[in-house]
């Protein structure tokens, strides 16, 4: 599983590349904040399968 997660990661950044290339009037902050963004629930989903929990009923915060 863990191939799989790095595998959509690097790919997920590979084609922020590629965007950021193909559209030079992009705005890139605003492409970095939405990749950062969704990077951060990926890992948030994945936290919450293995714990066996829904991303709402994940505290992070004690």
């Amino acid at each position: 599983k863990m191939q799989a997660q790095l595998a959509l990661s690097r790919s997920l950044l590979e084609g922020l590349r590629v965007t950021a290339i193909f559209n030079p009037g992009i705005d890139r902050k605003e492409l970095r904040a939405v990749a950062i963004d969704r990077l951060v629930h990926g890992i948030l989903a994945d936290l919450a399968a293995s714990k066996g929990v829904t991303v709402e009923e994940l505290s992070l915060w004690p």
